[in-house]
């Protein structure tokens, strides 16, 4: 079962499930709380807690008995959301360090390949040299 489709079973009224005879049973409020909470350190770990209900608090309103956000806080939500997907699901820049780390790897077995094969004065110092240089390029990758 997907993860999405878990927290879409809980529901707001929680579950329970049986996992290799272990009851287990988890209440919304208990998932709510727990997510908020890592929602929060993922965000700032350094803030102060709870933070986030507290900041979108003011831009809540009421209809049909629901909070809900009003139209500026739902427009800062999703201009986060836009935010922080760009920045940590960019697939195109993932792509490019994959196809670079790949190119650097590739670079460093071809130069220890020739150092084996070409035993020449200076050519093993060189060729680690220029293996680190790759190694440590892709470390900061």
């Amino acid at each position: 079962m997907r993860g999405s489709s878990s927290i879409d079973e809980i529901g707001e009224i929680g579950y329970t499930r049986n996992l290799n005879g272990q009851v287990i049973d988890v209440k919304f409020k208990e998932v709510d709380e727990k997510g908020t909470a890592l929602a929060e350190y993922l965000m700032d770990p350094m803030a102060n807690k709870p933070f986030l209900k507290g900041l979108l608090q003011q831009y809540a309103q009421i209809s049909n008995d629901v909070a809900n956000l009003n139209d500026v806080g739902m427009n800062a939500v999703g201009k986060a959301i836009k935010f922080w997907t760009k920045e940590y699901f960019n697939l195109n820049d993932m792509k490019a360090s994959a196809l670079l780390q790949t190119s650097m790897a590739g670079q460093a077995s071809d130069i220890a390949e020739g150092a084996r094969r070409f035993d020449q004065p200076g050519t093993l110092k060189h060729a680690q040299k220029e293996i680190m240089d790759r190694l440590e390029f892709m470390q900061t990758e």
